[in-house]
C-alpha cells in the first residue's frame, strides 16, 4: 500500500486551522493556514507540485549545512567569504557553527530546504527558549537569524531554493535587553567590610580583588583578566590596552574601541579595590609581563571561568541573579558613575566613542593622574 503523501490536523487551540504533515517532512506540522478541509488539501497539493521536481535531487537541511561553518565546508562557503575580502574570526566561526548544531538543525534538520518558508522560521524564532527553558534574548534570536541566512543564501546561490525565506523574516527589534545593574544594597552584600565574610562569599583575594575591578574600574571581564603588572600604577590605576582574545585564549594588544581611534584608556583604582589586589600579590614581586590573574596552567582566565565564579558569590551572598552576568557590574559602575561624575569623564573611564578621540591627543597614562579626584567619588560609590 503507498504511503499517504501528507496528513491533517485541525488545531481546536489555533481557530479551527488545518495543519499539514508531509511524508518526506517527518514530524513537522506546517499550517494551511485555512480551516476548510477541502481549501487545505488544495494547499497541500499546491505545495507538493511546486516541490515535486526537486524532492530527489533536494537534500534535507541536516545533509547541506553538516560541516557548512567548519574548515571541512564541502560548499566552500569559507573560502569564497574570505576571497571576497569578508575576513572572520574562528570565534564568529565557532559561535555560528554553535547556533547551526543547537538550534537550527534541532528544530529543521529533517526538513527539504524548499520546504522551509518565513512562516515557518518566524513562528519558531519568536518563542524560541534556551536548553534550560529560558527565553532567548532578541539580541541572541537574531544571530540565530543571521546563522541561518547564510546557509540558506548558499543554497540559493546554487540554485536549491529560488529565495532565501530569511529576507522575510527580518530582524527581531531589540526590547527589554538591558543588562540589569546591581543595587547599592546588593554591592553592599557582594562587597561586606568584614573581610572573613568577604573571603567566605568569593573564596580567595584572587577573585575578590578580580571582581571588585570589574566592578569600581567598570572594565569588561575580558579587560580584567588581560591585565598585567606592568599596566597597574601605584596609587593610581590601570592604563587598558589589552584585552581577552576568544580565538586564541590568550590576550590581544587592544581594546573593543581601538578601531575608533581609542588605543588605550585609563582605569582609576580606588583604595579599597587596591588594598584587595595588594592582599591578592602577597609578597611576591611579580615581573610586568606576568598576569594578575591566572588559571591554574597560568593562562588567561577566560571569561565563562569568572561568570560560573561569580554565579557562586551571588548564590553566597543571598543575591538573586535574575538576568544578571558578571557585565552587569560593568553596567552598575557606568549607571552609578552618571549620578556622580561629568559624563565626559564615564565616558572617558568607560571606553565609549561618543565624543572625538581624533581630537584628543591626551595618552591614557598622562591623564590618569589627573584623574585622581575620581577615586574619592568612586569610592564612596562602591564601598559602604
Amino acid at each position: 500500500m503507498k504511503k499517504k503523501p501528507y496528513r491533517f490536523w485541525k488545531r481546536k487551540d489555533r481557530g479551527g486551522v488545518i495543519y499539514v504533515q508531509f511524508s518526506h517532512i517527518p514530524g513537522k506540522w506546517i499550517t494551511t493556514e485555512k480551516t476548510d478541509r477541502d481549501r487545505a488539501v488544495l494547499a497541500a497539493e499546491r505545495f507538493l507540485r511546486n516541490v515535486s521536481t526537486t524532492t530527489k535531487e533536494t537534500p534535507t537541511l541536516n545533509v547541506f549545512a553538516s560541516n557548512f561553518f567548519s574548515e571541512a565546508d564541502p560548499h566552500g562557503w569559507r573560502r569564497r567569504e574570505e576571497s571576497m575580502g569578508h575576513i572572520r574570526t574562528e570565534h564568529f566561526y565557532s559561535a555560528s557553527g554553535g547556533r547551526l548544531k543547537n538550534y537550527i538543525i534541532p528544530e529543521f534538520g529533517s526538513y527539504l530546504l524548499v520546504a522551509l518558508s518565513p512562516r515557518i522560521i518566524q513562528n519558531w524564532i519568536l518563542f524560541l527558549n534556551s536548553n534550560k527553558g529560558i527565553p532567548l534574548s532578541d539580541n541572541t534570536k537574531n544571530k540565530i537569524l543571521q546563522t541561518f541566512t547564510y546557509v540558506l543564501q548558499e543554497a540559493k546561490l546554487q540554485d536549491i531554493v529560488d529565495n532565501n525565506p530569511l529576507y522575510d523574516v527580518g530582524k527581531i527589534t531589540e526590547r527589554n535587553q538591558t543588562r540589569e545593574i546591581f543595587t547599592t544594597e546588593e554591592i553592599n552584600k557582594l562587597f561586606p567590610a568584614d573581610e572573613s565574610e568577604l573571603l567566605r562569599i568569593w573564596l580567595s583575594w584572587e577573585w575578590i580583588s578580580f571582581f571588585m575591578i570589574e566592578l569600581t574600574c567598570g572594565l569588561r571581564p575580558g579587560e580584567v583578566a588581560a591585565l598585567k603588572w606592568e599596566d597597574y600604577r601605584p596609587g593610581l590605576g590601570f592604563i587598558i590596552h589589552r584585552s581577552y582574545d576568544y580565538d586564541t585564549k590568550g590576550t590581544k594588544d587592544r581594546i573593543k574601541t581601538d578601531k575608533k581611534g581609542m588605543k588605550g584608556k585609563p582605569a582609576v583604582l580606588i583604595d579599597t579595590a587596591e588594598k584587595y589586589l595588594l592582599k591578592h600579590r602577597g609578597d611576591r614581586h611579580p615581573p610586568g609581563f606576568e598576569l594578575l590573574y591566572k588559571n591554574t596552567t597560568n593562562g588567561v582566565i577566560i571569561p565563562e571561568t569568572s561568570n560560573k565564579h561569580f554565579k557562586g558569590a551571588l548564590k553566597r551572598a543571598k543575591v538573586e541573579r535574575n538576568n544578571r552576568t558578571q557585565y552587569s557590574l560593568r553596567h552598575t559602575y557606568d549607571t552609578h558613575a552618571l549620578g556622580e561624575l561629568d559624563f565626559d569623564t564615564v565616558n572617558r573611564l568607560m571606553g565609549h566613542t561618543s565624543y572625538r578621540p581624533e581630537y584628543d591627543h591626551r595618552e591614557a597614562d598622562r591623564m590618569l593622574p589627573k584623574l585622581a579626584h575620581v577615586r574619592e567619588v568612586i569610592e564612596g560609590i562602591f564601598t559602604a
